[in-house]
């Protein structure tokens, strides 16, 4: 409940709400007038002439009555705690009642209108209107994380690939992933170990026996326009680990950092060298083979125009049966603090994902005998750049390979060879805009 308290209140002013406490101001705080069990009531039995009574109280918490009358405050003076000055004298056998109050201080209490609040406000459900300025810490999606497909459920191209030497998106979109050296490893979507409340979790792992002991590595830069509006401020990067049984990085070790650059869109495979390349955050954290949450917080340089992050770990010796990382739950928002992870519909983070890639089927058919089939691709979601697309024959009376006549962000469209009437050509394609 939000009361309206006084916005410049004087000294001894009181506020009666409907539907709460009597309040009072003590030049400093508001505090609530409470009379129950606990307020303490002195009765006198006045001599002819007398204008003091001897009772302590709290100051600017008593009531003082006069023959069952309450008195104003104009009509005594209770200004030193332990005495009472009626303003007129009594007569004798007059009664009367000093009635003194204990007090509960809101020394932190906040004005309904016109004030500032510092610190963590936790509200269930929020149904106003209204404007808020500052950071909010919601416990909801609104949109904080800047990763997309953090818990790695998405994977148009795969559910597992073995590693190259190069950085390349191989399975769980928007990650890409590579082993320097000779690979002998691989990326996984795991969706058996993970912590409670989560479906998948990426898996980066060498198989049972593998001599490989080259730094494996996993990353998702963001684009441009999304990395902006991250200038100037701190950041928390969160995200949840856990190491194989037979994980042999030494020290049990990874490798957390984010990157920044003040370029444009610069590839994954390039962020060691991005231009203006920083690093706010690079550390070794170790990892057990229970499930945690690792958080940080760091500023973005101001000028920075682009972020990345960045796990890694070094495999040791002959790898065991379980010799691997688990991550899920990346996260990458704005401030200070690291909320829930942002659990975003399926469908919304398929859409997000779509945007650097997709699959998709494509058909053409002849009109007449020896003519050119016409064929077009809307692409489900408009594409960070005009991607790269691929194309591979699945069938057709006429399986002729497509010729692409335009593409852009939005689709793309071309012909194939001709055959008879109604022969007919049908591909899969991929169409990549990633970084």
């Amino acid at each position: 409940m939000a009361f309206d308290f006084p916005i410049s209140p004087t000294t001894g002013q009181t506020y009666a709400p409907s539907g709460g406490p009597t309040y009072y101001y003590d030049g400093a705080v508001w505090k609530v007038l409470t009379p129950g069990s606990g307020f303490q009531r002195t009765t006198f039995t006045a001599t002819s002439g007398q204008t003091t009574f001897t009772v302590t109280y709290t100051l600017n918490a008593v009531d003082v009555f006069r023959n069952g009358v309450k008195l104003n405050s104009a009509d005594y003076t209770a200004s030193s705690g332990t005495s009472i000055v009626l303003a007129n004298a009594c007569a004798a056998g007059d009664t009367v009642e000093v009635i003194s109050y204990p007090q509960i201080i809101y020394a932190n209490a906040v004005l309904r209108n016109g004030d500032t609040m510092t610190g963590d406000l936790n509200v269930p459900n929020l149904n106003a209107s209204g404007n808020v300025s500052g950071n909010i810490v919601p416990t909801s999606s609104f949109l904080r994380n800047r990763i997309i497909n953090g818990d790695g459920y998405i994977a148009q191209r795969a559910s597992s690939a073995s590693l190259t030497s190069v950085v390349s998106y191989l399975a769980q979109d928007r990650w890409a992933a590579r082993q320097i050296g000779t690979p002998n490893s691989a990326i996984y979507k795991n969706t058996t170990v993970v912590p409670v409340g989560f479906a998948s979790s990426i898996q980066l792992y060498r198989p049972s026996g593998s001599t490989a002991t080259g730094v494996m590595e996993l990353i998702q830069v963001l684009e441009s326009i999304n990395s902006i509006p991250l200038q100037g401020g701190n950041v928390t990067f969160s995200f949840y680990a856990k190491a194989g049984t037979t994980f042999s990085a030494s020290g049990s070790n990874i490798t957390a950092a984010l990157y920044t650059g003040t370029g444009t869109d610069q590839s994954a495979a390039s962020m060691g060298s991005w231009t203006g390349v920083t690093a706010p955050l690079d550390t070794l954290q170790a990892v057990t083979t229970t499930w945690t949450r690792y958080t940080y917080t760091v500023a973005i340089p101001s000028n920075a125009t682009q972020i990345g992050v960045y796990f890694s770990w070094t495999p040791v010796g002959t790898a065991g049966v379980d010799d691997g990382l688990y991550i899920t739950g990346v996260q990458l928002e704005p401030g200070s603090v690291a909320t829930p992870f942002e659990r975003r519909l399926y469908g919304q983070e398929l859409a997000l994902c779509q945007r650097y890639y997709e699959i998709g089927v494509a058909t053409s058919s002849g009109t007449a005998s020896g003519c050119y089939s016409r064929w077009q691709v809307q692409y489900k979601q408009t594409k960070r750049t005009t991607p790269t697309n691929t194309f591979t024959i699945l069938g057709g009376a006429n399986a002729s390979a497509p010729t692409v006549q335009y593409n852009d962000v939005n689709g793309t469209l071309g012909y194939s060879n001709g055959g008879a009437i109604n022969d007919y050509t049908y591909w899969s394609f991929t169409s990549s805009a990633e970084l």
